[in-house]
């Protein structure tokens, strides 16, 4: 957050100005040879902080270029192409921003437009009713009735098992940080024991939040208890070789005091999201995965942007001299998520959260045919900064010609060891060994 306040200070700017000037120089006397790109790139990271974005647009496209024509691309292609999508997507919030701009109030008083998120039966919506109308249409849903129906094997957990199974274990809580960089806001506190946290937890002015916590790494026999709802139990990433990226990250743990929040964000690698309720109520604001350059995106740091939007919503009653978003024009949902219930949000949907109560949930990121598409494209830009996700956009791709078979009917639940061990008896197997089984 300090580096990212810095570099926004005007004597930053000059002097990131002034590199520009000694990288464009140095570029200049050399031809286009790939000992060139890394220069490029780092030309690119100073051009786009200094806001120059078509300069940084070709600085990136010289580099990805220079990286294709060395054959250096490798099987998670370029290592800035990442960068020139940034870029590319920073271009077209700020143009999609300035074309609506002159009809914005001034005030910023409008009214958002959100309704509330439909409530179905989860033990009556059958897996295509939800895979065509919410999951393809990028709309969330409320599932009721599957704790009732058995989610849970020895019913829903609390904080006192928590305490009981989990309460020498060490977490790492955030807190929220207002004009933070970080994805929704939240940045590390003090590593702390887990009973402890639950001590201080329902205490006034608590700040820490412990937020996507990883269950299947640190309570193993507590996930046997749980069954995955069919509607996520088709989940792709489970097809992934043992101990590959994603795989083994979810179901995470949340547990929050009352009156915190975490910030507007999407969901990292095109991912579709579920949450289930174990105690109190949590508000969910969530955002048509359209609209998203309505919120003021920035993608500076990250893939996954932060917003502008998010200290409007944060602080509804605050001035907006400068404004970078037009909130009001975005459509989306606003509901309470209460104890009991399963929410469902789409991939690529921005949102935000605020615990009503204390609040206690478990929640997953997945992949099935309906976002397949979506998180293969961002999978592709991600493999070429980090190694391991060449491994799993190439099995995704292999898995995609089977995809159909995620669309027939399921049942309502899959016990977690089957969830775990039917799609493992694959992944064991190369890319190409599966495809041929």
């Amino acid at each position: 957050t300090q580096l990212v306040q810095v570099s926004r200070t005007a004597e930053c700017k000059a002097w990131m100005r002034t590199k520009i000037a000694e990288l464009e120089e140095e570029l200049a006397m050399r031809s286009m040879k790939s000992s060139m790109t890394d220069l490029l790139g780092l030309l690119g990271s100073f051009q786009f902080l200094c806001g120059d974005l078509s300069a940084a647009r070709l600085s990136y496209e010289r580099a990805v270029s220079l990286e294709r024509k060395a054959g250096g691309t490798g099987a998670g292609g370029s290592k800035y192409a990442a960068a020139l999508a940034r870029v590319n997507r920073q271009m077209e919030a700020e143009e999609s921003f300035a074309a609506i701009r002159p009809s914005l109030n001034a005030s910023c008083q409008e009214p958002l437009n959100l309704k509330d998120i439909e409530r179905r039966d989860g033990a009556q919506l059958s897996y295509r009713e939800f895979l065509s109308e919410y999951a393809c249409k990028g709309v969330p849903v409320v599932l009721t009735g599957l704790f009732e129906a058995g989610m849970f094997v020895n019913g829903a957990w609390g904080f006192d098992k928590l305490r009981e199974d989990l309460g020498s274990k060490l977490i790492v809580p955030r807190h929220r940080v207002e004009d933070s960089p970080d994805w929704a806001h939240l940045e590390d506190s003090q590593q702390m024991s887990l009973s402890a946290f639950l001590q201080q937890v329902f205490m006034d002015g608590c700040g820490d939040y412990v937020f996507d916590w990883n269950l299947p790494g640190n309570a193993p026999e507590l996930v046997e208890e749980l069954r995955i709802p069919r509607f996520f139990s088709g989940d792709l990433l489970q097809h992934l070789p043992e101990g590959s990226l994603y795989r083994e990250a979810w179901p995470s743990l949340f547990i929050g005091p009352k009156g915190s929040r975490s910030g507007l964000h999407v969901d990292a690698f095109g991912s579709n999201f579920w949450m289930a309720m174990l105690h109190g109520q949590k508000e969910w604001t969530i955002f048509n995965r359209e609209d998203v350059n309505h919120l003021g995106p920035s993608y500076q740091i990250s893939l996954d942007p932060t917003f502008s939007a998010e200290t409007r919503l944060a602080h509804p009653q605050s001035d907006c001299p400068s404004r970078t978003e037009a909130l009001e024009r975005a459509r989306g949902w606003r509901s309470l998520l209460s104890e009991g219930e399963v929410l469902f949000v789409p991939a690529g949907s921005p949102h935000a959260v605020n615990n009503v109560t204390v609040t206690l949930a478990i929640s997953a990121n997945y992949i099935d045919s309906s976002n397949l598409e979506r998180a293969l494209g961002e999978l592709q830009l991600i493999a070429g900064e980090d190694p391991r996700a060449v491994s799993v956009l190439e099995h995704l791709k292999q898995l995609g010609a089977e995809r159909g078979e995620n669309e027939t009917e399921k049942p309502l639940f899959t016990q977690w060891s089957d969830f775990k061990r039917t799609q493992s008896k694959r992944s064991r197997n190369d890319p190409q060994e599966a495809a041929a089984e």
